[in-house]
């Protein structure tokens, strides 16, 4: 197993009402096995080019056949996240979508 997952990003999105996500961009990032929260927030102000420290996202994911959607809210939701990603193969499934 890889030290890096990759995984596809959905920004600026909102779910709708059938547990899709709508978002206006997608992006495909690396994320470190052992990232933490904190860490993962800061890539995405990266990428948003947002610094504020205050500036607060909710991220999530579906699981599929398990609506409604997974929020990772912490180092633990996040490590759950990362070693479910882990066992899936297809980089397409198991998005982060970022509200």
């Amino acid at each position: 197993m890889d030290d890096v997952l990759l995984v596809m990003l959905k920004l600026d999105g909102t779910w709708m009402s059938d547990y899709t996500f709508s978002s206006l961009d997608t992006f495909g990032i690396r994320i470190g096995l052992h990232s933490s929260y904190t860490s993962l927030l800061d890539m995405l102000r990266g990428i948003l080019n947002q610094y504020k420290p205050n500036h607060s996202f909710r991220i999530s994911y579906m699981v599929d056949g398990c609506p409604p959607p997974v929020f990772i809210v912490d180092d633990e939701t996040l490590k759950f996240y990362l070693y479910m990603k882990c066992l899936q193969s297809d980089v397409a499934k198991l998005p982060l979508c970022v509200e």
